[in-house]
């Protein structure tokens, strides 16, 4: 690991803060789904959690040829197929704290994701031929042989303030924040013609990184506590049992740095840039099961587990650049494509 991911771990460990289960609230004298009782039956407690994330990735028009086609007298003829990177599954992780203010149900939380995830994508056509979607301007459209591969690294920081209403089996927290995030991808396509030895590469790289409000919340019910009450002898299973769901919504202004590099038979024919502010939102959604219940280990009071479904969706969010005619050179767009990163979110904590 490297020294910086360290520090970044060490750092949000420190500093990082997450919020109470609803018996915690409870115990803090948030008896009341409408206000939190004035008497103070807590002295504060912090929080600290770490999440095993197993995510895969899909962005929108990262298509890089149309296989099937067979080149009859000049004529591309034949059912093509739209050829798409394989969707790979990769490991990240998440890294929070937080801390419940005593003699009330407010709380400050902050977390850190990082994620890698890497997609490749190939086909060959000895006996047909390939149709280019990514090609150069200045190259061929019909190919024999194409090699793709799709690097992301997606990093995020979250700071929020939330306030909890909890009733005996229920709670449900609003909260509101800042999000920062940083987001690198490069995009790499060969294309090789068996036939003549004609090659040309496209090279793509698409930087942003932003910062926003971000508004959501977060329930939990404990609705399987009547088991244990009904049949005592599987009360310490149960007993914190619980279903949850977790939505919230960022609005990023941020700044897109955008390349791309083709070469043909060993000459850079194109070596553009673009760099442009924008706001771009993400949308994010989390539900699952999840079970805490209290222990006396040394100095922790409660722990708890969760296993969910997790996605981010950023609208738009690919801005690569792709160009539509050999005859007019210039003539570009940026691709404009949904982003999602989806997954199993395996959460692990501890409340001291």
């Amino acid at each position: 690991m490297r020294l910086k991911n360290l520090i970044w771990i060490v750092l949000t460990l420190a500093l990082l803060v997450k919020n109470a289960d609803a018996n915690d609230w409870m115990d803090n004298g948030c008896f009341s789904s409408l206000a939190c009782q004035s008497s103070c039956m807590g002295c504060g407690q912090f929080f600290v959690e770490g999440d095993l994330l197993y995510w895969t990735t899909r962005e929108d028009g990262v298509a890089f040829a149309i296989s099937g086609l067979e080149n009859f007298l000049g004529v591309l003829v034949g059912p093509g197929t739209v050829k798409n990177l394989e969707r790979r599954w990769n490991t990240g992780f998440r890294v929070g704290a937080g801390y419940l203010f005593p003699c009330s149900c407010w709380d400050i939380y902050a977390d850190y994701i990082r994620f890698f995830n890497k997609s490749h994508g190939f086909n060959s056509a000895p006996n047909g031929v390939l149709f280019t979607t990514f090609g150069p301007p200045f190259g061929e459209d019909l190919e024999n042989t194409v090699n793709a591969d799709k690097h992301l690294r997606y990093q995020i920081a979250d700071i929020e303030l939330g306030f909890t209403f909890a009733a005996t089996d229920f709670y449900f927290r609003p909260f509101a924040g800042v999000r920062g995030a940083w987001i690198h991808e490069t995009y790499d396509i060969f294309y090789f013609s068996i036939s003549d030895d004609f090659s040309q590469s496209v090279f793509n790289k698409q930087y942003f990184k932003g910062v926003g409000p971000r508004i959501g919340f977060d329930d939990q019910w404990f609705c399987f506590n009547w088991l244990g009450n009904c049949f005592p002898c599987v009360n310490c299973i149960v007993n914190g049992l619980n279903l949850f769901a977790d939505a919230a919504v960022s609005l990023l202004w941020g700044h897109f740095n955008v390349s791309r590099r083709d070469i043909v038979n060993g000459t850079a024919v194109v070596d553009t840039a673009d760099h442009f502010d924008t706001v771009k939102p993400l949308f994010e959604v989390r539900a699952g099961v999840g079970w805490d219940n209290y222990v006396n280990w040394c100095f922790l009071s409660r722990i708890f587990v969760q296993a969910a479904f997790e996605c981010h969706l950023f609208l738009k969010h690919n801005q690569m650049i792709r160009f539509f005619d050999v005859n007019f050179p210039g003539t570009f767009a940026n691709i404009n494509g949904d982003l999602s990163l989806y997954g199993l979110t395996v959460t692990g904590g501890v409340i001291f």
